[in-house]
């Protein structure tokens, strides 16, 4: 028993050393790098102008060209980029000039917080070091990534230069230092494998058969334009009526769901009730708080909160639909066709599979023609499924 005890030690250790030679010549192939930090500290800050990037993929008539969303729909394993601006860890002037310079590129420009380089190949790009992206669209966005803007003048040219970027960073190893995971690439992957196997779903008009009032398992889905008090009124009046057993929201992250539950069931001022009521708000303080175009006195006056408390008060359960991560919508075309698909399959997933629910986002993921909305990934996952209009005004 001894011997067969040392002779399995000695075996051990002999595989233990040979994982540890097959692991030195791994990294003497593809070196090792450390993964620095996602998000900066925002020292410095780059107005984002937003319609010089909009001409580089718009077509004659001033619209996006479709040509133009038939190139970025596809999954990636990393965050991309925001019309030219690939997303990156946080860059270091040293690290770049020595992963660089002079093999892929030579230095054209430098100051404090930018490093802009002349590849071989002929273009021209420059890094934002330490940089937060401004974005203002329909609201004002704050991103504390660092990023590269891929020259050219077209969008074939632009995409075209971004490849071959990211080629040189995964030639050289060099992922873990600039390039971000995307944790929803096996979503975008399950939602590229839906598309084109998924039918088009009648929605019910609210009036229509015997209705969601009268239903024991459907969904009513309720398109939003943002920042509309009206129709904010309406949903806020559907779910004081309490007709639902279920209340899903685009307007709330999934990552939160635990605080949700907790927020709906704890007993109100306990420190469990607290400590997600406090989680929700630190999320509307970040997200979700411009569209109503109102400075809030208090953090419980955020609209959208307000409808999780009226579903608390009714005793009814609350989802939070948003699936993908914070950085998905700038970084992988969030509100183009393929992101927008992805998200819609994300809701689907989180709601249950059972129950009368409410549903409750933008427009675009139930009524965009030619598309496939939200209920189309719902009736895959849920066939026959009664899905009926409860807005009617848009």
């Amino acid at each position: 028993m001894t011997k067969t005890i040392k002779k399995l030690s000695l075996l051990l250790i002999m595989i233990w050393l040979v994982g540890c030679k097959k692991d030195k010549k791994d990294e003497s192939v593809t070196p090792q790098v450390s993964s620095p930090p996602v998000e900066n500290n925002s020292k410095y800050t780059h107005e984002i102008d937003i319609e010089s990037l909009l001409s580089r993929v718009s077509n004659a008539e001033g619209k996006i060209s479709e040509d133009f969303l038939v190139a970025v729909s596809k999954p990636e394993m990393y965050y991309t980029d925001f019309y030219g601006y690939q997303a990156l860890r946080l860059t270091s002037a040293e690290n770049i000039k020595k992963d660089f310079i002079p093999k892929h590129a030579e230095l054209v420009k430098e100051d404090e917080n930018t490093l802009e380089l002349k590849f071989n190949s002929g273009w021209t790009g420059k890094f934002y070091i330490n940089t937060k992206m401004v974005i203002r669209a329909y609201n004002t966005f704050n991103i504390p990534v660092d990023h590269f803007y891929a020259g050219g003048a077209t969008y074939q040219e632009f995409l075209t230069n971004l490849e071959e970027f990211r080629g040189i960073i995964k030639k050289e190893g060099l992922e873990n230092r600039y390039l971000i995971a995307n944790p929803d690439y096996d979503l975008e992957v399950e939602t590229a494998t839906k598309l084109g196997k998924l039918t088009t779903v009648k929605v019910l008009q609210k009036s229509e058969v015997s209705g969601l009032s009268n239903q024991s398992d459907a969904i009513g889905i309720y398109p939003d334009a943002h920042g509309d008090l009206e129709l904010y009124e309406d949903i806020s009046s559907i779910l004081e009526k309490g007709d639902y057993d279920w209340f899903g929201m685009e307007m709330m992250s999934a990552a939160l769901q635990p605080d949700i539950d907790t927020y709906l069931t704890a007993p109100e001022g306990s420190p469990a009730f607290i400590k997600s009521k406090n989680a929700l708000l630190d999320y509307y303080g970040e997200f979700w708080n411009q569209h109503f175009k109102v400075t809030y006195a208090s953090p419980e006056e955020n609209h959208y909160f307000r409808l999780i408390e009226i579903a608390r008060k009714k005793g009814k359960k609350v989802y939070g639909l948003e699936k993908v991560g914070e950085y998905f919508i700038p970084f992988r075309y969030g509100e183009d066709p393929f992101g927008l698909y992805v998200r819609n399959n994300g809701w689907a997933k989180n709601i249950p599979a059972e129950g009368k629910g409410v549903v409750f986002g933008g427009l675009p993921h139930f009524l965009k023609p030619g598309a496939v909305n939200f209920q189309e990934f719902v009736n895959g996952y849920y066939p026959g499924r009664p899905i009926y209009l409860l807005n009617e005004k848009l």
